[in-house]
């Protein structure tokens, strides 16, 4: 098994998170689980869709985290590309040190 040295995260916008979900429970093989929140988008590039995220100065954005191995991370975020186009999307790439779980 290869380790789990990766954690992906992704932002975007919640109107985009059921298409999301759906095309990361298609690459199950790759992202194997994954957990998701309501977060708000604050900054120059962020897109305002809204009038009252435009009021507020922030979008609403949910924030999905992956923890994955580095090559799968690298495949998944080309299948991403690929199908989500310019659905803007935002995401980084920490290094892990340990994953695990207590069961």
């Amino acid at each position: 098994m290869k380790p789990k040295n990766c954690l992906l995260t992704l932002v975007f916008p919640t109107k985009v998170e059921e298409h999301v979900v759906a095309l990361m429970l298609r690459h199950h093989k790759l992202a194997t689980g994954f957990t998701t929140g309501a977060v708000e988008g604050h900054g120059r590039n962020t897109k305002l869709q809204s009038m009252g995220e435009q009021v507020r100065g922030r979008a609403k954005r949910t924030q999905m985290k992956v923890v994955l191995n580095d090559e799968d991370t690298h495949h998944l975020l080309a299948h991403l590309k690929q199908e989500l186009g310019n659905a803007d999307i935002v995401y980084w790439i920490m290094p892990v040190s340990e994953f695990g779980s207590f069961l």
